[in-house]
């Protein structure tokens, strides 16, 4: 978060520096202005106004509403001194709201002024645009803070439909994928220990090329990243990589065994009363 302003901070000093280095102090802020009239060479006028340029850029990245940098640094300051990140991100987010706002009156005047028509319809659009990021940050705590407590065991189908691990190709087509009409099955061995993920596509190639009676365990996708701990926090499912690839995820303890499988309908099902009605 404090890159951004970093860069714009040493590109201000940089450019400032030089001014002052080839010019005396009201020369430079005459060039830096582009006050008409003022003696000055293009080069000095050039330098002036990216020193201006940065300085105001600066100025306004740091203000402590989000999506600004000043936002963001903010944010990791509040999550840092209270230890809740959702709390952060909703007075950060909150704050963004209300900058947004005021941001937009001034655009609103902007336009009753001749001379700032023009300024006054950026600056509505950029209001815009950060009064619509705000609020996403703002909808994203408050649904993060409703769901920190609820976990994978929370949700998950503790009795999922397993194929195992000796089964045949053949057997698996039949009984499961035909049956269930899933695309996947998770696969346990004797003890419900999971050994990995089969897909239909997989089993019905390899039973097409005259390898029916092949155990599953043969044709694992065993480094599929599908695998979660029951007591992971909801919130963890959201950009798992599983849910991505499979639309589910295989909730596993410590030992290994699996304990239930979460599916996008799980996490739909526990999100939608996050949601206010409409």
């Amino acid at each position: 978060a404090t890159a951004g302003p970093l860069v714009t901070l040493i590109l201000f000093a940089l450019f400032l520096a030089v001014g002052v280095l080839v010019s005396s102090g009201s020369s430079f802020s005459d060039a830096a202005l582009i006050k008409k009239g003022a003696g000055t060479s293009p080069a000095l006028v050039l330098v002036g106004w990216l020193a201006f340029i940065n300085g105001a850029l600066l100025l306004f990245n740091i203000i402590p509403a989000f999506p600004l940098d000043g936002g963001r640094i903010a944010r990791a300051v509040i999550w840092w001194r209270t230890g809740d990140r959702n709390r952060a991100t909703l007075i950060t987010g909150r704050a963004g709201q209300v900058f947004a706002l005021l941001l937009g009156l001034v655009g609103l005047v902007g336009l009753f002024s001749p001379e700032g028509a023009f300024l006054g319809v950026l600056t509505l659009v950029l209001a815009f645009f950060l009064h619509q990021a705000a609020a996403q940050a703002v909808v994203q705590g408050e649904l993060a803070r409703r769901i920190e407590h609820v976990t994978v065991s929370d949700i998950m189908d503790r009795e999922p439909v397993t194929i195992p691990a000796q089964a045949t190709l053949l057997d698996a087509q039949e009984q499961f994928f035909l049956r269930y009409r899933w695309p996947w099955f998770a696969v346990v061995d004797a003890g419900r220990h999971f050994l990995g993920v089969v897909r239909e596509q997989r089993v019905a190639a390899e039973i097409e090329a005259g390898r029916p009676a092949l155990p599953v365990a043969d044709v694992l996708e065993a480094d599929m990243p599908v695998q979660i701990g029951p007591q992971a926090p909801l919130e963890s499912l959201l950009g798992a990589d599983g849910m991505g690839q499979l639309g589910a995820m295989v909730a596993v303890d410590s030992d290994g065994v699996l304990q239930g499988v979460v599916t996008l309908a799980h996490v739909r099902q526990a999100l939608r009363p996050a949601h206010p009605a409409g």
